[in-house]
């Protein structure tokens, strides 16, 4: 434990960099397919975390002195703004728009569709309403609202797939284990939120406990991400212009 807290950073960062990387030697296989925006997604992802990391950098590193001067007693010092933004408030509109393209029945599409509206609409009203925590915490209403979509996304696409004769070949299909993992990270690291109305979040233990929650489900999610990048092949039937 002493090695993974040492190299929290590191060994969070990996996965990730690794899958952004998987996704950019595999778009030009999945370019003419809907698991192209998926590879979008990920490098995305990746992005944003880099980026988010602007205060532990300068924090970090003497040749940033200046710029941590620069962020010192501002609302930028911390990065929750950002986060919330570019991953809570973008995965209502990135994930959805990914199943969008994948399931068929547009019924389930139009309950996508609505259901990714309604949520982004109280979560900026709850930003507005606690506009304070904006720069000092995170919201998790907001974090409920992402599980939310992604269960929907993913139970409406299991259904169809169920319906359909792909179940046949479902462990052919990435779309499988792109829903699968989703499922399970915000599953996983969902729970923390519940646990933050009963514990006090200044504890030790809990955000230990929390954080290594987090680090095990994003090393999980972003390498199965990777292999299924790697190993899957485009569906004949989802083939696009």
């Amino acid at each position: 434990m002493d090695f993974l807290t040492k190299n929290f950073s590191l060994i969070n960062d990996i996965p990730l960099f690794i899958a952004a990387i998987v996704a950019i030697m595999s778009y030009k296989k999945y370019k003419h397919s809907y698991v192209r925006y998926f590879v979008f997604f990920v490098i995305y992802s990746f992005l944003v975390d880099f980026i988010g990391g602007y205060s532990g950098y300068a924090n970090k590193y003497e040749f940033l002195a200046s710029f941590k001067m620069l962020l010192k007693d501002t609302v930028f010092e911390k990065n929750y703004w950002w986060y919330t933004i570019f991953w809570s408030i973008a995965n209502l509109v990135l994930i959805p728009f990914y199943f969008l393209k994948i399931l068929k029945d547009k019924r389930h599409k139009d309950v996508i569709k609505y259901l990714s509206i309604v949520l982004l609409l109280m979560s900026f009203t709850a930003i507005i309403l606690d506009f304070e925590k904006f720069f000092i915490g995170t919201y998790p209403s907001i974090k409920i609202a992402d599980a939310v979509i992604v269960f929907v996304c993913v139970g409406l696409y299991f259904v169809e797939l169920l319906k359909s004769d792909n179940i046949l070949m479902f462990y052919k299909s990435i779309h499988f284990y792109i829903a699968s993992t989703l499922f399970i990270w915000w599953l996983v690291t969902t729970s923390t939120v519940f646990f933050e109305s009963y514990l006090n979040k200044n504890d030790f233990n809990y955000r230990k406990m929390r954080a290594f929650t987090f680090l095990f489900s994003n090393i999980f999610m972003y390498l199965s991400f990777a292999l299924a990048l790697y190993f899957c092949k485009p569906q004949k039937n989802e083939y696009i212009s």
